[in-house]
């Protein structure tokens, strides 16, 4: 049996189950908006025992072969209640539940880990600076970064470089607002002059690499599936390709990708080093032909790879969770 973590709307995993079905694999797909109607259910005794996820459909943790944590979690908190205590102590109460249901959601993560698995919930959201810091180690090129929050040294910084672009430390912030809008920050360039005197919090800045092209890698077991993404060639994606969507009229060019040796095997060494058996990962490469890893993300789309380079990645997935 196959056991799949994931969110409702995410659309690459539907495409994986498709194929799961498909072939006629045996799985169970578990989302985030339907976790609280399953009980977990534990028992130790002398001649037997159980590890279940208790449903309609009981789900047997021993039965599971193998599991794709994908955005997935097993968050069986319950609403807080509100008991005869004053404000400390019913805090005091909440942390408990807390940490009660942290051992029980950790154990349950154990076991499934101990068998064949991809990633695991707590890399969901891999620390990017630690990620960096990993893959200069193994001998790839990462562009000249600065984090600080010293007006003093971003403006030194922005004029040692020249051209230089800032973005997240972590994640995109989307702000939403009562009227249904929202905004959002990618990468964007950004200049001395912009640099105020004070006022910042721990911002990310890093030497702009020109490119001949930026590069999707999807990483999964060892193997790659790359587009090189020409948005050099439009003035709005100059310094993202995600600030164009990919379904206009203005899409940016993609192609099929193979990547040198030399690369596949620091990046296999890469992902072994931060533990992840799959992710999205972003390279530049430059007008030199250097190629300059970005990031990594555990749980990034790779649908519109699939789709325009015809890799049939879902298919892939689905074998190997398969077999």
């Amino acid at each position: 049996m196959i056991l799949i973590l994931s969110e409702e709307k995410d659309s690459v995993t539907d495409a994986v189950c498709n194929w799961l079905n498909h072939c006629q694999f045996p799985f169970i797909r578990i989302n985030n908006e339907a976790i609280e109607e399953y009980e977990a259910f534990i028992l130790f005794d002398s001649n037997e025992q159980k590890i279940l996820l208790l449903n309609e459909k009981n789900v047997d943790c021993f039965d599971i072969h193998k599991t794709w944590f994908r955005r997935g979690y097993l968050h069986f908190k319950s609403k807080k209640r509100r008991l005869d205590l004053d404000g400390i102590a019913m805090a005091c109460m909440n942390q408990h539940l807390d940490n009660e249901h942290n051992t029980l959601e950790n154990f349950l993560y154990y076991i499934l880990k101990g068998k064949e698995h991809i990633n695991e919930p707590s890399a969901y959201n891999a620390n990017k600076l630690i990620v960096l810091h990993e893959a200069r180690k193994i001998g790839l090129l990462t562009p000249p970064t600065l984090v600080t929050r010293n007006s003093n040294a971003i403006k030194d910084f922005i004029e040692r470089k020249n051209a230089c672009i800032t973005k997240n430390i972590q994640d995109i912030i989307q702000l939403h607002f009562e009227n249904g809008g929202f905004t959002s920050q990618a990468t964007q360039k950004v200049g001395r002059e912009e640099i105020a005197d004070h006022g910042y919090w721990y911002s990310l800045f890093q030497q702009e690499i020109k490119k001949k092209y930026e590069l999707r890698i999807f990483f999964f077991i060892d193997k790659f599936y790359a587009a090189a993404i020409f948005s050099q060639s439009n003035e709005n994606s100059v310094a993202d390709f995600r600030t164009v969507s990919f379904n206009t009229d203005t899409a940016n060019r993609m192609v099929p990708f193979k990547l040198p040796k030399a690369i596949r095997q620091k990046l296999i060494k890469l992902m072994k080093n931060v533990n992840m058996q799959s992710g999205s990962i972003d390279m530049i490469v430059d007008l030199n032909d250097n190629y300059y890893f970005l990031e990594v993300n555990p749980v990034g789309q790779f649908g519109f790879v699939s789709k325009i380079c015809n890799y049939y990645i879902e298919k892939e997935i689905a074998k190997y969770l398969g077999k």
